[in-house]
């Protein structure tokens, strides 16, 4: 198995951003389905404090971890967010 940085996304990330990640999962384990999303939006705002962004593809493997278990419902509600938050960055 090839298992270089393009495979694995989270190897090539700053130290920083993946202890930042790996604290956010581990809480985000012990929250309920639908306390996830409200807990979502407030570590962004938490990243966004501390300085830490994410690049287009960080962000993607990111929602691919976190959304593996997630309901159709969720997983669009998801999608709905982050289409929101595009438009939202580009007009800053």
């Amino acid at each position: 198995m090839n298992s270089n940085k393009q495979d694995n996304p989270f190897q090539s990330m700053d130290p920083a951003k993946q202890q930042f990640i790996a604290s956010m999962v581990s809480e985000a384990r012990s929250k309920k389905r639908e306390e996830l999303m409200p807990f979502l939006l407030t570590v962004t705002m938490q990243a966004g404090r501390r300085g830490i962004s994410f690049t287009d593809e960080e962000t993607e493997a990111i929602v691919a971890a976190m959304s593996a278990h997630m309901s159709p419902a969720e997983k669009k509600k998801i999608a709905m967010l982050r289409k929101i938050a595009d438009q939202l960055s580009r007009k800053q």
